[in-house]
């Protein structure tokens, strides 16, 4: 399976390496001589506009799906191009995310009636994801129709840590968990996709895609500790944890996403 996902990576940046870029067109101008499509030189950012799109729309219909921070969730992941020429673009994803979290909860105390201890949660976690690829415009107009293609890597880990406001003893008997630690996260996968983009303004556009792709994804073995109470003392526990491994072939449309780009 392994062999296959490497195939696939190395028959995509093939691709990439001997395709002909299509012929360079003029840009389409606006009255006043302004650019309104790419061209060559020009980089971009793009993020899903379907939630600031929906959050304007509920505004108007007193809709109660309108709170702010629903309009400006971002995509997981960042997205960017440059356009080689003025029908082709390389894209770079990028995606490095670091989360920390701790949780306090107050619990009625073992030894002494009426008042409370604190158990506390830490977790932390790692998301990365690398790639990288090429897509292709055709069409001279404010519509025009793209095509590509896009390789990813993908990186990931979980861990969390407990603490306890009650010590156990024969009073407060019993088994819990103490660190729990998730395997190495692993993704590797190749994508193509076709799509629409339509740009309503100087260099700012609005597209939506569908795809194509081939994912493979593995967690290594994790850990997890146990403090018990044996009766007369407390005794600790690491066990392992399984491993899981899965391989994905299917279409999609990124979610539903409208894409906003900016091109500067």
């Amino acid at each position: 399976m392994k062999k296959l996902i490497l195939i696939a990576v190395i028959a995509t940046f093939s691709c990439f390496a001997n395709a002909q870029d299509a012929a360079s067109t003029p840009p389409l101008m606006t009255k006043s001589g302004m650019p309104i499509t790419p061209q060559a030189g020009d980089w971009s950012l793009g993020f899903n506009a379907a939630p600031l799109l929906s959050y304007a729309g509920n505004f108007f219909n007193n809709n109660s799906y309108n709170s702010a921070s629903m309009a400006y969730q971002m995509p997981q992941t960042i997205e960017g191009k440059m356009m080689k020429t003025d029908n082709t673009a390389m894209i770079g994803i990028i995606r490095i995310g670091f989360n920390s979290n701790s949780v306090n909860t107050l619990v009625p105390s073992a030894t002494t009636a009426g008042s409370f201890v604190t158990d506390n949660r830490k977790n932390s976690s790692t998301n990365i994801v690398l790639g990288a690829g090429k897509q292709w415009y055709r069409g001279k107009g404010r519509l025009k129709g793209y095509y590509g293609a896009t390789a990813m890597l993908a990186f990931s880990s979980n861990d969390t840590s407990y603490s306890y406001g009650n010590a156990l003893s024969s009073s407060n008997p019993g088994s819990r968990v103490t660190q729990a630690n998730s395997g190495a996260g692993f993704g590797i996968g190749v994508r193509g996709f076709v799509g629409a983009e339509y740009f309503f303004a100087p260099k700012m556009s609005l597209s939506a895609e569908y795809g194509w792709g081939i994912m493979f994804n593995s967690v290594g073995e994790g850990k997890e500790s146990y403090d018990s109470w044996n009766g007369t003392a407390v005794t600790s526990t690491t066990n392992n944890t399984g491993s899981t491994s899965n391989f994905n072939i299917d279409v999609d449309n990124w979610g539903g996403a409208i894409i906003l780009s900016l091109y500067f």
